[in-house]
């Protein structure tokens, strides 16, 4: 198994190597961030279209600053509370960013990743790391060490630090000044809510507006993404497998097997078992079904149902 120590990633990584290290999101298929062949090495391993932007990681505010022309001041209040953490920061980038890295665009995606094991080989390597998931584009993201193995057999090398505590991509946020208040967007829901960031900035008594926003500067902002191998339906009220199996045979996909994904009640745990779980009850011929209920419409899910709307390829 390709399994190696975290002394030995910091070397490959050091060397312009490709590693997948765990953070508390999800697995990440990192490289330096300052040489271009480890860069194009990461969209040619993921198949990944260089339009989707990457997210640099960082070991601490300073690196991050170091990277941004125009750090907004506002950051330094989210980092206070949120890093290192699930929270990613939008700001204009610096001609040390590769325009790899942006997908051509003038700003660049930041994060310190909380997870003891991302952390130490931040420290070790010295250098930003570029790191979307470590899985095939459009696909389900690892949150297992095993998750990527399966995804890249012997081609990555990957650093078991058990399964993400998370489970879901971090947040993404843009903040920019408008008419004396903070417009702030989530352009992906993730490990910190948007009730976390309001009730931040309420306690603070900084004025500000807050929403979500959809935007190409966001990893990931495809309209079909984090999907099985098995498709997913996702599915309001009382429907038989009969029916699901008879809906998709009409968009030609002919299916034996209905796995029901049932979610656990609280958002916190749902997003920790779902990749995971996508990935269990993936088979040949067969197709997962959702149902959303009552239960999953708080805020709290957004980052969830984000996902499995993503994932999901009809809602019946």
């Amino acid at each position: 198994m390709p399994v190696i120590s975290v002394s030995d990633a910091v070397q490959n990584l050091a060397a312009g190597e490709l590693v997948a290290i765990p953070t508390e999101t999800v697995y990440g298929l990192a490289g330096r961030m300052d040489r271009e062949d480890t860069l194009r090495a990461i969209f040619s391993t993921k198949s990944r279209p260089f339009f989707d932007p990457l997210i640099v990681h960082v070991a601490d505010v300073d690196q991050a600053r170091a990277l941004s022309s125009d750090w907004p001041e506002i950051y330094d209040l989210l980092v206070r509370e949120f890093w290192p953490g699930p929270l990613t920061l939008i700001a204009p980038k610096t001609s040390q960013v590769s325009a790899l890295i942006t997908a051509g665009l003038d700003s660049v995606g930041l994060r310190s990743p909380q997870h003891p094991v991302a952390r130490e080989i931040l420290r070790g390597v010295g250098i930003p790391l570029a790191a979307p998931s470590a899985n095939r584009f459009g696909r389900t993201s690892p949150t297992r060490a095993e998750h990527v193995i399966q995804e890249f057999g012997d081609r990555v090398n990957v650093v078991d630090g058990g399964d993400c505590e998370i489970g879901v991509e971090s947040t993404v946020l843009l903040a920019r000044p408008l008419h004396e208040k903070w417009n702030i967007e989530i352009l992906r829901p993730g490990g910190v809510s948007q009730k976390q960031i309001a009730q931040l900035l309420l306690r603070e008594k900084i004025p500000f507006t807050i929403g979500r926003a959809h935007s190409v500067a966001s990893p990931g902002h495809t309209a079909a993404h984090y999907q099985p191998e098995s498709p997913v339906v996702i599915v309001d009220g009382d429907i038989s497998d009969e029916e699901v199996k008879r809906k998709l045979k009409q968009i030609d996909h002919e299916v034996t097997q209905v796995h029901r994904l049932a979610l656990p009640e609280n958002a916190i745990l749902a997003a920790r078992v779902l990749y995971a779980k996508f990935r269990e009850l993936s088979a040949k011929q067969a197709v997962i079904v959702v149902a959303k209920t009552e239960i999953h419409a708080g805020e709290d899910w957004q980052a969830v149902w984000d996902r499995i709307e993503r994932a999901a390829i009809l809602h019946l």
